[in-house]
């Protein structure tokens, strides 16, 4: 959002009034302005990305709900802009042209969703679960939401029309950087799936999740091919149940993980972002109670080597682009 954010969810409109001055003070264009509710409020931690097919810039709102680009290059460019983290993210898409030396003021204004979803998020003896957070997606790929339970396990989010998948994922306290965060419950179902009326009526549905307390820890340690720590957030592990249900542990910097979970039997997978290393399979295995230690794993060095260069229209070298290589019929990438 999620995994992961969460706050009454919103979407997003471009019904504020844009400005712009032209200047001739430089090559490069400036852009600003404020995000704020439909009822005024400023929009702390709104994400702002401008796209272009050889450049992109992002900005987060403050406080005040301001937010500024600066040296970007000038050209049309695909403006998108999405709630903080805990809202129902509704992008809206709007094309911004800079000119070379223009300054550029767009303000944006979310608008609340009509729809509401709200519940409990409980342990199987009715009592609350207070590290819980609530994720709801639309698989139409138009919206996500997300809200955080109180201390009485209650939560609320609002969403737009259309279909949503809920589900319920841990709330990690902070930890320092390269440590593991915990809890001691986990959440085995499929995702739950509710509909509302596409339109801008107001609608409400209530639904509920019952939580497990975990039976067991499923642990273990990843290393490169010799036998020292991978970078991290290099490596990440996902754990699916019989149910189907995935769960991924916090991969620390010492590539040690673990993870609480109920007695089921899983399988599992590493994934590598390090292009010098691949993924693994984790063979199916039970769990009851206790500590389960599916021991160290190593990850499979790349004998092959694929390179080259990312350039834009104009022949110039493009920093900070992500190469990925998918081999479909293997489930690798």
């Amino acid at each position: 959002y999620d995994a992961n954010g969460n706050y009454s969810p919103q979407s997003v409109s471009t019904s504020a009034t844009t400005h712009s001055a032209n200047t001739t003070t430089g090559a490069t264009a400036t852009l600003s302005g404020k995000v704020k509710t439909s009822e005024g409020t400023a929009v702390l931690g709104a994400n702002v990305y401008l796209y272009a097919t050889s450049y992109s810039y992002s900005a987060v709102t403050d406080s005040t709900g301001a937010y500024a680009m600066s040296g970007i290059v000038a050209g049309t460019y695909q403006a998108y802009v999405y709630p903080p983290s805990g809202a129902s993210q509704q992008q809206v898409s709007v094309s911004v042209a800079l000119a070379a030396g223009e300054t550029k003021t767009q303000d944006f204004t979310f608008t609340i969703p009509p729809k509401t979803i709200k519940g409990k998020v409980l342990y199987a003896d009715g009592t609350p679960v207070k590290d819980a957070g609530v994720s709801a997606h639309n698989p139409s790929g138009s919206g996500w939401g997300d809200a955080m339970v109180d201390a009485t396990g209650a939560y609320t989010m609002k969403v737009s029309g259309g279909k949503w998948q809920l589900g319920v994922y841990p709330r990690y306290a902070a930890t320092a950087v390269g440590t593991s965060p915990s809890v001691n419950w986990s959440w085995n179902e499929l995702y739950r799936e509710v509909s509302f009326r596409d339109d801008t009526s107001a609608e409400e549905v209530i639904v509920d999740f019952k939580v497990q307390k975990a039976d067991a820890t499923v642990k273990g340690v990843i290393v490169k091919p010799d036998g020292t720590a991978p970078t991290l957030y290099s490596v990440s592990v996902t754990l699916r149940n019989s149910s189907g249900r995935d769960f991924w542990p916090y991969v620390e910097s010492s590539g040690s993980f673990q993870i609480s979970v109920s007695a089921d039997t899983y399988i599992g997978e590493v994934y590598s972002s390090d292009g010098k290393f691949g993924g693994v399979s984790i063979p199916k295995f039970s769990v009851t109670s206790g500590i389960y230690d599916v021991g160290k794993i190593y990850l499979t060095a790349y004998a092959e080597t694929i390179k080259g260069k990312v350039i834009n229209a104009k022949g110039a070298g493009v920093a900070d682009v992500w190469i990925n290589a998918n081999q479909y019929e293997k489930g690798t990438y």
